[in-house]
């Protein structure tokens, strides 16, 4: 029922003071609410004061403070963007002028001192080109990559060695999208490209192969699987399966009416059937939001496919971890001769008798002097080589085995064409004679 207000008669004097200085107090904080929307030009002072109010102006003013941030990134980029211009424009003078010296040194006779004079000019603007290729900008070398406080270019007996990295700053612009505000070496001068891009590693497939490194590094997700001989059901959770051989083992412990399952692993694929090797019905599915056997390409969710059940092309990824027993699809690498970096005039014997895998190759030539970084591009599954040292040349051969070719990265093999060698200039032969004469040591000479 409804309560009728208390009659002013019935109450109290100290209650009536309380109400009324409770009154007062409320109308000064109301007074002195108006005073600071008058004096501020605020209508909310605190987030109290209208919680919906406060809450879209907070918003917005991160919109702002996003938008400002965006601006000082635009404007930091577009600097950066106008150094890297005047390094590179200092750069393409002094090759210009140095390609002018070399084609007036070509085309005239001259003598000893002219020649001298010339070669110090070439020499002048290799310098200018390796102070230029040192500048700064703020924190960032121009050419060397992010993050990289030493000078990127060392100008070495007449060649130029790159210290830098090829790393690049990314920043947010316009729409937040990542763009990259820096430059790097190789793609402004070239400094610090592969000088080989090897073939394909090809890793096989086994029980210790993670499930995040197939489909070549699309990887496989984990799931929950049922099995069925068209009777029974099995329900079978490999959420929790890091490696293929998680799941061959989860896969063998399925029991239909008293049939195992026998799941063999190849070097790319997969054999699910009954272990007895006799025909009957095999269904394999999905849970609902699985897609283990579709990844694995073994569903048969109606058991129309008769045993066994093949799922080929998994390709495993070729990573840092990747054992060498495991590349050449599955039949190992045989490094034990190591291989030999020619750098110019010098020589680079590369020892991988303690290489247990694809990590420990690229450390092995890495820690080298022959100024070379190896990186695996592990979407391609192949080993790079970069040379580190401009103006000279690099090779890659054997050391007396076959471990640059089994690598991939060996320079000349017989496939290499003719039209390759000479940097892509080819050979030139004689016309009128014999190309090459070989004088044994009995007098007899061998034309070719």
């Amino acid at each position: 029922m409804s309560l009728l207000p208390v009659a002013t008669n019935r109450t109290s004097t100290p209650l009536q003071n309380q109400r009324l200085m409770f009154q007062l107090n409320s109308d000064q904080l109301a007074i002195q609410r108006q005073y600071d929307q008058l004096s501020t030009g605020r209508r909310v002072l605190s987030i109290s004061d209208d919680p919906a109010s406060a809450a879209r102006a907070i918003g917005l003013q991160r919109q702002v403070s996003r938008t400002d941030q965006l601006v000082r990134n635009a404007d930091a980029s577009e600097a950066f963007y106008q150094s890297a211009d005047v390094t590179l424009n200092k750069v393409d003078s002094a090759i210009i002028e140095a390609r002018g010296v070399a084609v007036e040194a070509a085309q005239s006779i001259l003598s000893d001192d002219e020649r001298e004079a010339l070669a110090m000019t070439i020499r002048q603007q290799m310098e200018s080109i390796v102070s230029a290729g040192n500048g700064m900008f703020t924190d960032h070398q121009l050419l060397g990559g992010v993050l990289q406080t030493e000078s990127a270019l060392e100008h070495i007996s007449g060649t130029v060695r790159f210290n830098g990295n090829q790393a690049t700053g990314q920043t947010k612009l316009g729409d937040g999208t990542r763009t990259e505000f820096t430059v790097t070496a190789a793609s402004a001068i070239g400094l610090g490209e592969p000088f080989i891009e090897g073939s394909s590693l090809g890793a096989g497939l086994n029980e210790n192969t993670r499930l995040i490194d197939m489909k070549q590094g699309d990887g496989v997700q984990p799931g929950v699987l049922t099995v069925s001989d068209g009777n029974n059901f099995v329900e079978l959770d490999l959420r929790q399966a890091a490696t293929i051989g998680d799941v061959a083992d989860i896969l063998r412990t399925a029991d239909l009416d008293g049939r195992s399952l026998s799941v063999t692993l190849g070097a790319d694929s997969i054999t699910v059937q009954y272990a007895d090797g006799l025909p009957g019905t095999l269904a394999i599915k999905d849970a609902a939001g699985s897609r283990l056997a579709s990844d694995l390409l073994i569903s048969n969710p109606d058991g129309f496919r008769p045993p066994p059940l093949v799922g080929d092309r998994l390709s495993p990824q070729v990573t840092a971890g990747t054992p060498i027993s495991d590349l050449n699809n599955g039949a190992g690498l045989d490094l034990s001769d190591g291989l030999v970096i020619d750098r110019g005039d010098d020589r680079y014997t590369i020892d991988f008798s303690g290489a247990e895998t694809v990590g420990d190759v690229i450390i092995a030539i890495n820690r080298s002097d022959a100024e070379v970084q190896a990186v695996l591009n592990e979407k391609q599954g192949r080993i790079e080589l970069h040379a580190l040292r401009s103006g000279v040349d690099y090779s890659v051969g054997e050391n007396g085995g076959t471990a640059a070719t089994e690598l991939g990265i060996r320079t000349a093999t017989e496939d290499t064409a003719i039209s390759e060698l000479a940097r892509g200039r080819g050979l030139n032969f004689n016309p009128e004679g014999p190309d090459l004469v070989i004088t044994r040591p009995d007098g007899v000479e061998l034309e070719f």
